[in-house]
Parts: structure tokens; C-alpha cells; sequence
């Protein structure tokens, strides 16, 4: 169940962030490598070109879950079907789509429509509040999270981009808290891990680790491979440049409350450490 779960929270994902893709059912216990290894990679192809849509994967599993043949299991099938198809921008695949669950539930579209409707205005909401004016001392995760999540990809595709990590940046700089973990385990390994031995680490610790991981190598490997270590500098220079930007934040803060409590000890103190960080 667990990893019905993360794989459900993955397609969320994908579905949010625009990225088309099925679901390819393994063998127990098996991941692509040793699914590869065992039983040969003309049969795993079979199982890619035979990837389940993820309507049809998601409406299969909820299902099986709950009882469909009872107005409270359909109501929760229909619920989290709809909370995936709000986040289809697209108005025709998302018709579609409420047209084949309103055939496989046996409930009428426009009660569909009304309920997405409804879960589109909360959505909707949750994320207004997420861009509320925030203060200086909680102005952190945005503005990190291209680079940190480029910076992770190309560590997997480049070799030379691990080691530049290693030499040039410190993973507290790191503000996404999936990418500092990811990293943290990474540099503390003395040999090389795969994607999947990180993967079947961390798993139970970050959840939708799986896609979370799939996006930022996709994102890595769209750079050209010749400008990797480039653009690794430059965003190892961003994190870096950012992390500067936030300590000076948070030493405005604290001088801004030092002049109203009329702490002139604390205010020359607070002063000079912001000169020292302003001039590194």
C-alpha cells in the first residue's frame, strides 16, 4: 500500500507539473535494474509500450480499495479521482476524462463538474495564500528550488558535477529540504550509488521521492551535455549568491528590532556582522 501511495503521489506530480506519462507495473520486489537483469530487456520494453494510462491505473487501485458498490466508496473514488483532474489545465483531455469516470462510477457529469468545481476554488485558494507577502526570515524555499533541483539532476547525470558539489558548495546552504537531504546522502557515500539504491533509501523518509527524483534528472538531462559543468557553477554561484541574500535578510530583521527595543550594544554588533557577510 505504501508504495501504491507514493506512486499515486508521483502521478500528481507529473500530472501538476504538465508531464504526460503511464504507469509500468514490476514484478515484486524488483526495480527497472534488476527487472532488466532477470528478465531481459525485450520483455521490459513490452512492459513500457504496455504502461497503463494514469486514469485508468488511479480509477483501478481506488476501486480495489474501496467499495464501489457503496455510496461512501464511490464518493471517495470520485474525490481523489477529481483532486487529479483539477490539476489538468488542458479543458478537453480534462472533459474527457470526466466523461469515462462519470461512465465507470455511474454519476452524472454535472455532479462531477460541481465537485471539481468545488476542490478547482480550494486549490485555488491554498495557493493564493502560498503567495501572501511573507516576512524576510521566511523568505527562503522559492528561490532556490530551480537551482537546487538542476544542480541534483545533473549529480546523477555527471560525474564531474558530484565532485564539484563536494568541493564548492555546503549542503546547509541547500534550502529544499528533498534536494539537502538527496545531497547530504550522496556526499556522505564513499563510492558511487545509483538512482535506485538512493531511491530504495530514502523512500519511506521523502515522500514521492520516485518523481521528485525522475523531474530533476528529466530537467538535467535537457541541458546539453557539454554545458553541465557550466551551468553546475552557475547555480552552485546562485545558491550560494541566494543563501548570502537570506542571511542579510535575517540580519535586517534583527537590526530593524534591535533600533525599536533601543539596543545600541546589539545594533553595533548585528551592524558588523552584516558588513562581514555583505563584503564575502
Amino acid at each position: 500500500k505504501a508504495g501504491q501511495d507514493a506512486c499515486l503521489r508521483g502521478l500528481d506530480l507529473f500530472i501538476e507539473e504538465g508531464i504526460e506519462g503511464g504507469v509500468v507495473l514490476l514484478p515484486e520486489g524488483l526495480d527497472p535494474d534488476s527487472c532488466i537483469r532477470e528478465e531481459g530487456k525485450e520483455r521490459f520494453v513490452r512492459r513500457i509500450e504496455g504502461a497503463q494510462e494514469f486514469f485508468d491505473y488511479k480509477l483501478d487501485l481506488l476501486s480495489r480499495r474501496y467499495n464501489d458498490r457503496q455510496s461512501q466508496g464511490l464518493r471517495r473514488i470520485a474525490q481523489e479521482m477529481l483532486f487529479s483532474l483539477s490539476k489538468i489545465e488542458d479543458a478537453i483531455l480534462r472533459d474527457v476524462y470526466i466523461r469515462r469516470l462519470s461512465e465507470r462510477l455511474r454519476i452524472s457529469q454535472e455532479s462531477l463538474y460541481l465537485e471539481l468545481e468545488k476542490i478547482s476554488k480550494k486549490e485555488k485558494g491554498r495557493k493564493r495564500k502560498e503567495k501572501e507577502p511573507i516576512s524576510p526570515s521566511s523568505f527562503i524555499s522559492s528561490l532556490e528550488a530551480k537551482e537546487e533541483r538542476i544542480l541534483l539532476g545533473l549529480m546523477f547525470t555527471e560525474k564531474k558535477v558530484f565532485s564539484l558539489v563536494k568541493e564548492r558548495l555546503d549542503p546547509r546552504m541547500l534550502r529544499d529540504t528533498k534536494v539537502k537531504r538527496i545531497i547530504e546522502t550522496l556526499l556522505c557515500e564513499e563510492g558511487e550509488i545509483s538512482v535506485a539504491s538512493l531511491i530504495e533509501r530514502l523512500r519511506e523518509e521523502i515522500e514521492g521521492l520516485d518523481a521528485f527524483v525522475s523531474l530533476s534528472v528529466s530537467e538535467a538531462e535537457k541541458i546539453a551535455p557539454e554545458r553541465r559543468g557550466e551551468v553546475a557553477l552557475e547555480c552552485i554561484g546562485r545558491i550560494k549568491e541566494k543563501e548570502k541574500q537570506r542571511r542579510l535578510l535575517l540580519l535586517q530583521e534583527e537590526i530593524s528590532n534591535a533600533e525599536k527595543e533601543e539596543s545600541e550594544e546589539l545594533l553595533n554588533v548585528l551592524l558588523q556582522k552584516y558588513q562581514k557577510v555583505l563584503k564575502e
